[in-house]
């Protein structure tokens, strides 16, 4: 888990759970909620990329092996992002002694900005700043998924979702054995549009945490849900992925409309 998951709450809500005397913040580190991660390494060495790149042959990632552990971290940590959140990038900081880099990750790989001394300028302090004063969908959110707050919509969901997988799983297009963990309570539930590319109408699911999950924070990050269809579609199995963009390639939900 990342040093700090900066989390932003609804207006009015308040995640600080203190513990007395000395109001240490205690709470569990939650990716589901964090738009964007720091972590800290008290050494250079640390610092996983170098920006002294004088020829096109030599690599731009730091060589040792306290570098390559830093990597791996932030891969993870973007990995967690993108599998418990619906995102089209991510965002993290990595600070190594007293100089930082601004990481931005999407399905194909990560942008990083050169190494800046945080303790000598601003920057990082403004560039916080404006990231939360971003809208959701200019920090990364997929704006087609929306979080289900209502009470009266998770009540019906669990319960319409619950009796199917208890009474004949293999109702579920694609049923799974694992499908039980759609049930899982502690998950957020999400309302998502899709909408069909053959008739432009868009249609509304309710889902939970995906029964299945394609994990790397590279590729096309397959999700599988099983969805509640909030125009009388009933229960759905529903395949969240990144599309191929290949002109060659025909469409996965067009080869299923040819099947059906």
């Amino acid at each position: 888990r990342p040093d700090i998951g900066i989390r932003i709450l609804p207006q009015g809500t308040t995640s600080r759970q203190w513990r007395d005397p000395n109001l240490i913040l205690v709470e569990p580190f939650d990716f589901t909620t964090t738009p964007i991660w720091l972590e800290f390494k008290h050494k250079r060495d640390y610092d996983p990329f170098t920006d002294k790149v004088k020829h096109p042959e030599r690599p731009f990632e730091r060589a040792g092996e306290d570098a390559r552990r830093t990597r791996g971290q932030m891969a993870k940590y973007a990995d967690a992002q993108f599998s418990k959140q619906h995102l089209r990038w991510s965002w993290g900081v990595i600070l190594c002694e007293n100089v930082a880099r601004i990481t931005r990750w999407d399905r194909s790989g990560m942008l990083v900005t050169e190494a800046f001394d945080y303790t000598k300028t601003n920057f990082l302090a403004d560039v916080l700043w404006k990231f939360f004063h971003m809208t959701p969908g200019q920090r990364g959110w997929d704006e087609s998924v929306s979080r289900v707050d209502d009470p009266g919509q998770k009540d019906l969901f669990y319960d319409t979702i619950g009796k199917v997988i208890a009474d004949d799983r293999s109702r579920i297009r694609g049923g799974s054995p694992y499908a039980y963990l759609s049930m899982d309570s502690d998950y957020p539930v999400h309302k998502v549009e899709v909408k069909d590319t053959q008739t432009g109408t868009a249609h509304q699911f309710l889902i939970g945490r995906p029964f299945y999950v394609t994990r790397g924070p590279l590729g096309r990050a397959t999700r599988s849900y099983v969805a509640y269809g909030l125009g009388g579609e009933g229960v759905k199995y529903l395949k969240d992925s990144w599309a191929v963009d290949n002109p060659g390639l025909l469409p996965e939900g067009d080869a299923f409309a040819i099947l059906n």
